[in-house]
């Protein structure tokens, strides 16, 4: 009787912290997106991974966003820029911006630049809490920026590891009263062996599609670094 209740003590503890993964069909993992061949790849050593970017997008690494100078001159040049660099830096110090890329055609212009970021996240969230990991994640993202639709989110399997990829629709308040720039904003709370860290791809939501790459080809060019 009492190795009965052990037994049915050890598959609820299964069951509370794992989910008994063994006991379901594993869920197919859908082949990555094909980059194209003349995409660029960067290594993002904070976040322990390379991702690639169109070869005419800017790449800035972590020492050029901590140089005052260069985010003086993103802020002056791209639209939205003073309103991404706020809403990331409202996280807190266990999350830090550690990469940005930018398509400079909208330099300039007013118009909102499309970027695609990495953001590093301390400590390394295991598998199992990528769900409250995302959970803190969009309830800071919904604080600090002014969400007009409902959150979107869906668990992946990626090459590199396992995702909560999440996808809203936001305004960016750069300054003044004005009704900022209507943007869209997907990403992905992503957790490799190494590391955890944020992709987010910002773009215009208030014209035609954004030509920017979209978040799954940027996931699926992840590699994790040796």
């Amino acid at each position: 009787m009492r190795l009965a209740t052990m037994r049915l003590a050890a598959a609820l503890a299964c069951a509370l912290l794992v989910g008994c993964r063994a006991a379901s069909p594993p869920t197919p993992t859908p082949e990555p997106p094909v980059q194209p061949a003349e995409w660029q790849e960067h290594d993002v050593p904070a976040a322990r991974v390379a991702l690639s970017l169109p070869p005419d997008w800017l790449a800035l690494d972590e020492a050029d966003l901590f140089d005052p100078d260069t985010r003086a001159e993103l802020e002056r040049d791209y639209a939205g820029a003073r309103g991404l660099f706020s809403a990331i830096g409202s996280q807190g110090s266990r999350v830090r911006l550690v990469f940005l890329g930018v398509d400079p055609a909208a330099r300039g212009t007013g118009a909102l630049a499309s970027t695609v970021a990495i953001v590093a996240v301390e400590p390394r969230i295991p598998p199992i809490g990528l769900g409250l990991g995302a959970d803190f994640v969009l309830d800071a993202l919904d604080a600090a920026l002014s969400v007009e639709t409902a959150i979107e989110r869906r668990r992946a399997e990626l090459e590199v590891g396992r995702a909560i990829v999440f996808g809203f629709d936001h305004r960016i308040l750069d300054e003044g009263d004005g009704p900022g720039i209507r943007a869209r904003l997907d990403g992905a709370l992503v957790t490799t062996d190494a590391s955890s860290f944020l992709v987010l791809r910002n773009v215009d939501a208030s014209g035609p599609a954004s030509p920017a790459p979209s978040l799954d080809e940027v996931l699926g060019s992840l590699r994790v670094l040796p």
